[in-house]
């Protein structure tokens, strides 16, 4: 038969065990925490001495100097007209919005708003990136015949885009190396 005391012993016994329990389980949680914080702590620091390597290697590097600056002699900035097209809408017009195959640009990449633009090669070479403020990276894969000179028109995915994009004067960089 259980006593009072018998239940007594058993409650502080459940205590005894559930505080127990309690105290492992926070003491595991603290312990997790400070592990993750070492490691962060850890993965900041090896990012700090590889910035570190990288930094003293191109301060000792001739060639890397020398690639760097050769880039930067590459590069071009001008004003250009930046339009906008949309030839994979629904609504686009041939002749307007594209000639030929809308899907296929001068260059025979696959046509993708976001990505391609059209441009006059005689003034940013065919496969070339170019910045342009606002937009991203672009490629020139396409030409148009109303772009000419420092023009650009951007491949935009609906007509509505185009239109609300409009013309905007805008810098663009370019670089007619690889």
């Amino acid at each position: 038969m259980d006593s009072p005391r018998h239940k007594d012993i058993l409650f502080n016994t459940f205590i005894i065990v559930l505080l127990t329990l309690t105290l492992a389980s926070v003491y595991i949680l603290l312990y997790n925490t400070h592990i993750d914080r070492i490691q962060r702590q850890l993965e900041i620091e090896d990012t700090r001495q590889m910035i570190d390597i990288m930094l003293r290697e191109v301060k000792e590097s001739r060639e890397f100097r020398e690639n760097v600056q050769d880039w930067l002699d590459k590069l071009e900035i001008d004003e250009f007209e930046v339009s906008a097209y949309a030839p994979l809408d629904p609504d686009a017009v041939e002749g307007m919005c594209y000639i030929g195959d809308p899907r296929v640009t001068a260059t025979g990449a696959r046509t993708t708003p976001g990505r391609t633009m059209a441009v006059d090669p005689d003034v940013i070479p065919m496969g070339a990136r170019v910045y342009i403020p606002g937009v991203g990276v672009r490629v020139a894969e396409d030409v148009g015949p109303a772009i000419k000179g420092n023009r650009i028109d951007l491949c935009m995915s609906s007509k509505t885009d185009a239109l609300r994009w409009g013309r905007r004067g805008v810098k663009v960089i370019w670089s007619f190396g690889n």
